[in-house]
């Protein structure tokens, strides 16, 4: 069952992402969101470009209170489906989270946004002598939450 977002939803999206700017309505938008590489297509009632996890933790909750679907995606590049909106709702698209928030060399591990591009963190790993191992042919745009 395909679920839209009402305007008074769609206002408070708006009011967590802290204005008009972050979130998308216009059809033509909506269609850059409805698929993947896999070739399944279904376009969401809006999508959230939230810029911190404070914002991803209040959309959530409030996903929760009005029981609308969300998908989270970054650079469309899956071919699963799993970030198309097949039943409506809201795409959280996470590109703007693309923060390297440290690289630990001694654990060997990397604390990373959703949004960083697999090329940046592997080209920052390198600086550091290290190797990040995924070996993606679409590394320059794949991002680490799909990963």
């Amino acid at each position: 069952m395909k679920r839209d977002l009402d305007s008074n939803i769609k206002d408070e999206i708006r009011a967590i992402l802290g204005g008009p700017e972050r979130l998308l309505t216009d059809p033509a938008d909506l269609t850059c969101y409805s698929y993947d590489s896999g070739g399944v297509s279904a376009a969401p009632s809006a999508v959230a470009l939230p810029a911190n996890k404070k914002q991803v933790s209040r959309l959530l909750a409030l996903a929760s209170k009005f029981h609308f679907p969300v998908y989270p995606r970054g650079a469309g590049s899956g071919t699963t489906g799993a970030s198309v909106p097949l039943s409506g709702g809201l795409a959280l698209c996470l590109t703007s989270m693309n923060r390297i928030l440290e690289i630990d060399p001694g654990n060997l591990s990397a604390t990373v946004e959703p949004g960083v591009i697999t090329g940046d963190l592997q080209g920052a790993a390198e600086r550091l002598g290290l190797f990040y191992p995924p070996d993606l042919q679409v590394f320059r745009f794949a991002q680490s939450a799909g990963m």
